[in-house]
């Protein structure tokens, strides 16, 4: 059982299980042929599925493991998408109205340069010359205020879908 196992504990173990069942089911002695090979073979079996089992569980444990490492990235990372949106909010409310504006529509609401410009009555080049003029004063701001870029702040802000 050794051999199987690869353990001298689980080994005494199994071999103190495999009695207490002989012991149990004294009828079955009857029937056997070979004591010997009726042992080497309820060890062999005992052992194997206790092999199964502790695999089994090993298998449960790492997905149970796994599932709450998940959960708890994907609540840190809900965290920091909360504290991105914050600090973007306070810096869009910073900007000119018209920048503030077409930021809205372009980046929070997902609208084109061209349907952007068709609701605020002006040209798809306007709007591109206010998101460059948005996206600089934040790319700034996220360098030097939270030692990060714009675009893994927008990656996690948008993944979570926190604008409002």
């Amino acid at each position: 059982m050794i051999k199987i196992l690869k353990s001298e504990e689980l080994a005494h173990d199994t071999c103190q299980e495999v009695f207490i069942k002989i012991w149990e089911e004294p009828s079955k002695l009857v029937e056997i042929h070979s004591f010997k090979y009726y042992l080497l073979t309820m060890g062999k079996n005992h052992s194997l599925n206790l092999l199964h089992k502790i695999s089994t569980e090993e298998r449960s444990l790492s997905q149970l493991v796994k599932h709450i490492s998940e959960q708890r990235n994907e609540a840190e990372d809900q965290i920091q998408s909360a504290e991105y949106q914050k600090f973007i909010q306070s810096h869009l409310a910073s900007l000119p109205p018209q920048s503030r504006q077409v930021f809205q529509l372009c980046r929070q609401q997902g609208l084109s340069y061209g349907e952007a410009a068709r609701i605020l009555g002006l040209s798809a080049h306007s709007i591109k010359k206010h998101m460059v003029k948005s996206m600089r004063i934040f790319k700034v701001a996220m360098e030097r205020e939270l030692g990060i870029t714009i675009s893994f702040c927008l990656s996690v802000v948008f993944r979570f879908a926190v604008f409002s």
